[in-house]
Order: C-alpha cells, then structure tokens, then sequence
C-alpha cells in the first residue's frame, strides 16, 4: 500500500514538474526531459509488471495462477488446482444453497454472475491479493476470497451476503 501510494505521487509530481518546466521554458532542458522520461518509464513498468512483482494482481493473473474454475447458475468459482473435484462440488453446491437462502430471506436477488476465488491456504491468499485470515466480500465487483476449509466454510453465507447487499442500492452499484 505504500509504495502504491509513493507510486501515485511520484506520477502527481512528474506531471507538476512537467507542467512547469513546460510554462517556464520555450525549450525544455534535457537533463530534466531525460529525468521525466525515466520516471515515466519506471512507473509504467511498475504498473505494467504489477502481477510478476507482487505489486498488484488481475482477475486474469489470479484465474492463471489459482489454475482450476468452474460454473453453476449464479456463481464463478476460481479455485486452486490442488482441490479435488469432490471438494470443489461441495463448496459449488454450498454457494448455491447459500444463494437460494439469501434469496429467500432478502427477497432481492444480485446482478450475475458472482465469482469466488477459494484459494488452498491463508499463505497463498495473502501472496495472490493481500488478505491473509481475512474473508472478502466485495459487492461492488460481485466477487469473494475465500480461505479454503471443508465445507461448510466459514462465513460464506455472511460474504455471500455483502454481494447481495448491492441490490439494496436500486441499481447503483449494481
């Protein structure tokens, strides 16, 4: 987080500096393009190379690295290859069930589909996005990280809830 956010300033402050050097001179100097340049450079790097470093991490990074995914009604499960297909029917079939109760108690249903990465430990979790012991609920993106553990897992149904949560919001998360 900090060095996103010293990421982000450094930008903020290359585009000052090029503003200013733009306004104060016809010409700008080459020791201050070629320090720009480099700056720009190694942001975009960053930025582009986000997944390989440790930086950040893309839906597609994470669905590549996790390796296993599977479908059902409602849900987008991206699981670890490690996981056995009975295991992984389980927790799809408890997503499900979930789902349906939710959809009874709220009588609201959220926009499609919901995509869950449950992933083999905390230690994988925290290397792939940056929560270890922490179960991750995100409504506005409709998607949870989730630490693997047999089924029932622990607060599926609360994180489940959070997605339908944005069906409250009349169609403005949504």
């Amino acid at each position: 987080l900090v060095i996103y956010r010293l990421l982000i300033f450094s930008l903020g402050l290359v585009f000052i500096l090029m503003y200013t050097i733009k306004k104060s001179a016809s010409r700008p100097p080459i020791v201050e393009s070629v320090i720009i340049g480099a700056f720009l450079m190694l942001i975009y790097s960053v930025l582009l190379n986000g997944d390989s470093i440790g930086f950040s991490t893309s839906r597609e990074y994470l669905e590549k690295t996790l390796g296993k995914k599977i479908t059902s009604p409602h849900f987008e499960i991206i699981y670890d290859q490690s996981l056995s297909e009975e295991t992984i029917q389980a927790i799809k079939n408890e997503h499900e069930d979930y789902y349906e109760e939710l959809k009874r108690e709220l009588a609201i249903e959220p926009k499609l589909p919901i995509r869950s990465y449950i992933y083999k430990d905390s230690e994988q979790k925290k290397r792939l996005m940056g929560a270890k012991d922490v179960l991750i609920g995100d409504f506005n993106k409709r998607m949870m990280h989730l630490n693997f553990m047999e089924p029932p897992i622990h607060n599926l149904k609360h994180e489940l809830a959070h997605i339908f949560s944005s069906a409250f919001m009349g169609g403005i998360i949504q």
